[in-house]
C-alpha cells in the first residue's frame, strides 16, 4: 500500500529535503511548514524512545497537501517511511497539535513494527528488511498502541464503550480483534478498542511490560503466548479485566448523566452509519453519512413520507447547506485526481434535479450560504492553514479572504446569521483551546464566543439570531444554545452517547444521536435543563519554543538517495536444468526509481544469465526499462535482450479509472546448426544472429463499486483491449447489483492463457485438488456467468493462532469456451476444432486474515459436461 501511494505522486513535483538527527523531512511546500514538522518529529521522538526505545536508522516523513482526506501511514518495507497530509484532520485540532498527533501515531508504528527478533533479525542482518513480525500481530494490539501514543481525550470513543457498559453490550475479545466487517463501528474497531486496551495494560501493568511484550513478539508474533508470559494471564482474562476498568473508568460520566432526565425524543430513522451533519426544510431532512459499509458515502434525503433516497454520491467533508429557498443544497466533496482526493464545492439543483461542481483543485473544506443564497462563505486550506473566504455563486473563481490567520490554524462549520451580517464558526489557534468565534462581516471583528477546554461543533443560527451547537462541555456531546442577548450558555439534551448538529425548524430540535442502534436522527421539543459556565482563562496562544533541529537541507535527488535495501537468493535442482544465484533490490526513499539486479548461473550448461530492471515513476506515472543477457562460457554471448514500458492512468471519479500500458522489446538470439558426420558425431556447421522486436499495447478501464461488507465487486464494468506483435487480448466483467450483496458477474475473454486444464482459467484456480489433463494449449476464449451471495459474517478470531474470519459467501456458475491455438486463428481445419468445453457448478468462500495479511480460500466443484465427471478444487 505505501509503495503504491509512493508512487502515485504527481509529476514533477520539486521535492526538497531537511535532515535532522533522526529524521528526513522530504516535501514540495513552504519550507516553514517543513522546518515545523520537523521540530515536531524531533519531540515526539525525545517522548517516545525513551519509554519504548528507537528504530534502526533514520525515518523518513513525506509531506504532501494534495491529499485531503486521509491523515498518515506508516510502513517498515523497505524503508522506515511516515506520510503526512497536512489538509486532513478533524475540525477541533489546530495543526500543531494535529501533527504532533499523527507523527507520534505513524512514528509509533515505526517503532512497534521495525522491532525484530530471533530469526526474523537474522534473515534481515543477512538478506535485508523482507519480515516485520510484529504486523502479524492483531490490529488491536498495533493500532491501539500508536493511538495510545497519540495521547487526548476521545469523546466519540467514549461515547460508544460507554453505551455498551450502560446497556451490558460490550462485545468479546474475539470479535474485535481485526477490523468488524459489518458490526458497528467496522474499520474504527481496533482503534477504539484496542486504544482503551493499551490504556488498560499500562494502567494495570507498567509500561515496562508493555514494552517487554512487544519486544519478545518481535521473535514470536503470538500474542497468546506473549501475554502470559509478560502478563501471567490469558488474552481473555485481560479483557475481562479490562471491562471492569470500564465500568469504573464511566461510572462518574454515568452519575452525571444521572443528573438530568433523559432528553425524550422521537426517533425519524435509525442504524445510520457515521452521520456527521443535517439540515430540515419543508422537503423533508437532509444528512451526510461519510461513511458505512455497506453502500458508498453521500448525501441522503429523507421525505416527508419518510421515503429515503441518495441525493448525492461520494465522500462529503460533513457539512451541507441549504438556500433560504431551498432551490439549492451545498456541500464539499472529495474526488479523485490521479488517485488523491481534493476537495471542492458542489451544488444540487433541486429544479433540474441535477448535480453542479463549482470549483476544481480548490481545496475546500466546508461550505455555507449567505441568506440571500447569493454568496457563501468556504473554508479553504492552504499549507498547512485554514482560512474564511467569501465566493459568489456565479464567479466561484472570485473569492474574497475574509480572515488571516497564523500558520496551522484551524476552522470549521461556518454559518451566516439570518441577517447575513455575522458569521460564526469554530477556530483553533495554536496552542489555544478549540471555541467558537464570530466574525462581523461590516467591520471584519472577530469576537470569541465560547471559552472553555470542550470541543464545539456544527454552530448555526436559530431563527431569533442565537446560536446552537454541540459540546463536550460535560464529557458527554450535547446540545447547546448560546444566548448573544445576555451571554448565556444553556444546555437542551441529556444523552446516554452523545448529541450533535443540532437545527431548529419551527419549535422543534432536531439532532443527531449516537445510540445502541448507531447513529438515529432524532427530534424532540426545545427544552432548557441548566445553565452551563462557558468561562475559562484561555492559552497563550503560543507554539512550543522554537527549536533548530535541522541539519541539513537541499533538493532531493533520487538518484544520489537510491541504495540497496534487500536482496534474496534464487536457486532451483532439477538437474541439468539447476541454476543458482540470486537479485538485488534497490531504491530511494520516496520509491521513485527502484532497480532489480538479478543473476545466476546454470551449471549444465556452464552460463551466466543476469537481468536489470528499472522503474521510474518521477517523469511519468511510470516508466520501466530492461536488459538482460546469457554468457556461455563455450560460445560467449548467445542471448542479449531490452525492452522498455512506459504505464499511464488517470481517475476522474471515486471508483473510476482508466489506464494504458506500452511496451517495446528488442531481443538478440545466438542460433547454432550441428550436423551428424560419418560416424555420428555432432559438430557445428553453421552460427548466425537471430534478431527479433515486438510491441505490446493494453488499455484498461475500471468503474467499480465494491464496500466494506461487500463479497465481491457489487456494480460496473471492468474492460481490458490489447494488441501488439502477435498479441490481441479482450477481457470484460460485468457486474450487476440484485440485493444485499449478491451480485450477478458477467465475464467474457479472449487472449493468451498457458493451461492444460482448462477449468483452471476459467476458475482462477492455483491449488487443484484433481485436474483433466487436456491437450496443451496458449490460449483460450470464454464466457462465464456467476451468482455471488453471502451467507454470513462470522467477524470472529482467535488469541491462540492469528487468523480472524471475516466473511462466508458462495457462487453458482457456468462456464462454456474454446482451447485456441496461438497467436489464435487459424484453426486448420473444422475437423481438428477442439470441443467446446462446459462446466457448472458451486463455490464456498471464506475471507479470512491470517497473520494480519488478508486470504480468500475457495472451494468448490464444477461438473464438467465433456468427460461426465464432477471436477473438485481448492484455491487461495
Amino acid at each position: 500500500m505505501m509503495f503504491l501511494l509512493l508512487c502515485l505522486f504527481p509529476q514533477g513535483l520539486n521535492w526538497r529535503t531537511i535532515s535532522t538527527e533522526h529524521f528526513d523531512i522530504h516535501y514540495y511546500v513552504r519550507d516553514e511548514i517543513a522546518n515545523e514538522i520537523a521540530r515536531i518529529a524531533e519531540e515526539v521522538y525525545s517522548e517516545l524512545t525513551p519509554v519504548w526505545g528507537e528504530p534502526e536508522g533514520k525515518t523518513s516523513i513525506v509531506v504532501t497537501d494534495l491529499w485531503d482526506n486521509g491523515n498518515g501511514l506508516a510502513s517498515v518495507l523497505p524503508f522506515n517511511t511516515v506520510i503526512i497530509s497536512l489538509s486532513a484532520m478533524p475540525p477541533w485540532e489546530c495543526r500543531e497539535e494535529w501533527l504532533r498527533t499523527v507523527i507520534s501515531h505513524e512514528y509509533s508504528h515505526i517503532i512497534f513494527l521495525s522491532k525484530q527478533g530471533g530469526i526474523f533479525a537474522i534473515i534481515s542482518h543477512i538478506f535485508g528488511k523482507w519480515f516485520a513480525p510484529n504486523s502479524f500481530l492483531s490490529s488491536l494490539l498495533i493500532e491501539g498502541f500508536a493511538s495510545f501514543n497519540e495521547g487526548g481525550p476521545r469523546r466519540l470513543w467514549d461515547a460508544i464503550l460507554r453505551l455498551q457498559i450502560i446497556h451490558h453490550r460490550f462485545p468479546e475479545l474475539d470479535k474485535v480483534m481485526r477490523e468488524n466487517v459489518v458490526s458497528f463501528p467496522g474499520p474504527l474497531s481496533p482503534y477504539l478498542y484496542g486504544y482503551y486496551f493499551t490504556e488498560f495494560l499500562i494502567d494495570r501493568y507498567g509500561k515496562k511490560k508493555i514494552k517487554d511484550f512487544y519486544t519478545s513478539s518481535s521473535s514470536l508474533p503470538l500474542e497468546e503466548f506473549q501475554a502470559r508470559r509478560a502478563f501471567g494471564k490469558s488474552m481473555k482474562k485481560l479483557w475481562e479485566e479490562f471491562r471492569k476498568y470500564l465500568e469504573n473508568k464511566y461510572s462518574e460520566e454515568i452519575k452525571e448523566i444521572n443528573k438530568f432526565p433523559l432528553t425524550v425524543s422521537t426517533t425519524l430513522v435509525d442504524n445510520l452509519w457515521w452521520v456527521t451533519d443535517l439540515k430540515v426544510s419543508t422537503k423533508g431532512i437532509f444528512y451526510v453519512n461519510v461513511y458505512d459499509v455497506h453502500e458508498l458515502p453521500g448525501i441522503w434525503w429523507l421525505s416527508r413520507n419518510g421515503k429515503r433516497k441518495k441525493l448525492m454520491e461520494g465522500f462529503v467533508n460533513g457539512s451541507i447547506a441549504l438556500t433560504a429557498n431551498e432551490r439549492y443544497l451545498a456541500c464539499v466533496k472529495f474526488e479523485q485526481r490521479d488517485y488523491w482526493l481534493e476537495g471542492d464545492v458542489y451544488l444540487y439543483d433541486f429544479e433540474k434535479m441535477k448535480e453542479i461542481r463549482l470549483s476544481k483543485g480548490m481545496h475546500a473544506k466546508y461550505v455555507a450560504f449567505s441568506p440571500g443564497g447569493e454568496e457563501m462563505v468556504v473554508v479553504l486550506s492552504r499549507d498547512g492553514t485554514d482560512n474564511l473566504f467569501l465566493m459568489k455563486m456565479g464567479s466561484p473563481k472570485d473569492t474574497l479572504r475574509l480572515t488571516s490567520n497564523p500558520d496551522f490554524t484551524t476552522c470549521y462549520y461556518p454559518a451566516f446569521s439570518p441577517d447575513g451580517k455575522k458569521i460564526i464558526f469554530g477556530m483553533r489557534l495554536p496552542g489555544d483551546y478549540p471555541d467558537l468565534y464570530l466574525l462581523d462581516m461590516e467591520s471584519g471583528e472577530i469576537k470569541r464566543i465560547t471559552q472553555n477546554e470542550a470541543v464545539e461543533l456544527q454552530p448555526s443560527f436559530t431563527p431569533e439570531g442565537n446560536i446552537i451547537f454541540s459540546s463536550d462541555l460535560s464529557g458527554i456531546f450535547n446540545i447547546y444554545l448560546y444566548s448573544l442577548d445576555d451571554n448565556s450558555l444553556y444546555r437542551l439534551t441529556n444523552v446516554e452517547g452523545a448529541a450533535l448538529s443540532p437545527f431548529i425548524k419551527g419549535d422543534s430540535l432536531y439532532f443527531i444521536e449516537l445510540t445502541m442502534k448507531k447513529f438515529s436522527i432524532k427530534k424532540t421539543a426545545l427544552i432548557v435543563l441548566g445553565v452551563e459556565d462557558n468561562k475559562k482563562e484561555p492559552k497563550a496562544g503560543e507554539r512550543s519554543t522554537e527549536k533548530d533541529v535541522v541539519k541539513r537541507k537541499g533538493k532531493y535527488n533520487m538518484y544520489l538517495k537510491t541504495k540497496p535495501f534487500a536482496w534474496r537468493p534464487i536457486f532451483s535442482m532439477k538437474g541439468r536444468e539447476s541454476y543458482y544465484g540470486g537479485e538485488v533490490f534497490a531504491g530511494d526513499p520516496l520509491l521513485l526509481n527502484t532497480w532489480r539486479f538479478a543473476g545466476v548461473y546454470l551449471p549444465g550448461d556452464d552460463a551466466i544469465s543476469f537481468c536489470i530492471d528499472y522503474n521510474n515513476h518521477h517523469i511519468l506515472p511510470s516508466l520501466s526499462f530492461t536488459y538482460g543477457g546469457a554468457w556461455v562460457k563455450k560460445e560467449g554471448w548467445v542471448w542479449n535482450t531490452f525492452s522498455f514500458g512506459v504505464a499511464l492512468w488517470s481517475s476522474s471519479k471515486l471508483n473510476q479509472s482508466w489506464g494504458m500500458d506500452f511496451s517495446y522489446m528488442w531481443e538478440r538470439s545466438l542460433w547454432i546448426k550441428y550436423e551428424a558426420d560419418s560416424f555420428g558425431w555432432y559438430r557445428e556447421t553453421e552460427r548466425y544472429w537471430v534478431r527479433t522486436t515486438g510491441f505490446r499495447i493494453n488499455v484498461r478501464y475500471r468503474d467499480i463499486e465494491e464496500y466494506h461488507a461487500s463479497i465481491s465487486p457489487e456494480r460496473g464494468k471492468e474492460v481490458v483491449l490489447g494488441i501488439g506483435s502477435g498479441y490481441l487480448k479482450f477481457a470484460w466483467r460485468q457486474y450487476i447489483h440484485l440485493f444485499k450483496h449478491t451480485v450477478l458477474e458477467a465475464r467474457a475473454f479472449i487472449g493468451p492463457c498457458n493451461f492444460d486444464d482448462f477449468l483452471l482459467v476459467t476458475r482462477e484456480i492455483n491449488l487443484p485438488l484433481y485436474t483433466y489433463i487436456f491437450p496443451y494449449y496458449q490460449a483460450a476464449a470464454f464466457c462465464s456467468f456467476s451468482l455471488h451471495f453471502p451467507i454470513f459474517y462470522p467477524e470472529r478470531g482467535f488469541s491462540i493462532i492469528p487468523v480472524y474470519f471475516k466473511k462466508v459467501s458462495g457462487s453458482v456458475f457456468t462456464d462454456f469456451g474454446w482451447p485456441l491455438v496461438y497467436p489464435f486463428f487459424p484453426i486448420v481445419s473444422f475437423y481438428n476444432y477442439p470441443p467446446p468445453l462446459r462446466f457448472a457448478g458451486l463455490e464456498l468462500r471464506l475471507d479470512l486474515d491470517f497473520l494480519g495479511y488478508p486470504l480468500r480460500i475457495r472451494a468448490g466443484g464444477a461438473w464438467d459436461f465433456l468427460i461426465d465427471e464432477m471436477r473438485l478444487y481448492l484455491t487461495l
